[in-house]
């Protein structure tokens, strides 16, 4: 293991973006909580990385909003807030609904047949029931339908919030059932596509943001009331 990440992080031009991608995906996947120290000294030793390298990365993931500095504690895991939280899937349901709203009236043939294949493999991955093979089937998925969106204004904006959505998409799936609910919902979105119904696919998808919305904050809500049951023992 620690062959493979001196090999993930042999190129100095790319280290600090390695190092960040890779903490983003520890946290994504559930290695690092929300509100979890992260302690330098163990996370060098662990990713064979310099201190300064570590902490290029940390402010990398900062910017992002996914790490945050606290007093007395240094860099921790970020912990949204429910107002954050509510803000963010408002903006997802928007933004999504209208990406798949353009998609299905103006993707070409070969776009909505890659979205297709991108869906077949999703459904795969749900199948398997593996994790991370999930999440980057899921990610794929939305890259293709982005691509396809005429708009590239609303395709920046997605952008520029994808660390969090994904953060957050990773949290709606850790509830054990919600995987098999979330293919079922994307799949109308790709139905709806197939059949060029711009407003059958934007209602779809925004339903689709509303349940993992629910799915998601119901396991923040149990994190909260965890960290808070530790502060206090």
């Amino acid at each position: 293991m620690t062959e493979q990440r001196i090999r993930l992080f042999d190129r100095p031009a790319t280290l600090r973006q390695s190092v960040a991608d890779h903490l983003r995906q520890m946290m994504q996947h559930g290695s690092l909580k929300p509100g979890e120290r992260l302690r330098e000294q163990a996370l060098c030793q662990k990713l064979q990385i310099s201190r300064s390298t570590l902490r290029e990365a940390l402010r990398t993931l900062e910017a992002q909003r996914l790490v945050e500095i606290q007093p007395h504690r240094g860099p921790v895991v970020a912990t949204m807030s429910p107002d954050e939280t509510k803000d963010l899937y408002d903006m997802r349901e928007l933004l999504e609904g209208y990406v798949a709203h353009a998609f299905a009236l103006h993707a070409s043939a070969e776009q909505r047949q890659a979205l297709v294949q991108s869906f077949a493999r999703l459904t795969e991955a749900v199948q398997i029931g593996h994790r991370a093979d999930l999440l980057a089937a899921k990610e794929a998925f939305y890259e293709v339908l982005l691509q396809g969106c005429p708009n590239r204004v609303a395709a920046q904006m997605h952008e520029s919030l994808l660390s969090r959505i994904n953060l957050l998409r990773a949290t709606s799936l850790s509830r054990l059932d919600r995987a098999a609910e979330s293919l079922k919902e994307i799949g109308l979105i790709v139905q709806a596509i197939e059949r060029a119904d711009g407003p059958g696919a934007q209602c779809a998808a925004q339903n689709h943001i509303r349940q993992a919305r629910a799915a998601a904050c119901a396991v923040l809500d149990s994190q909260r009331a965890e960290a808070l049951e530790s502060e206090s023992e």
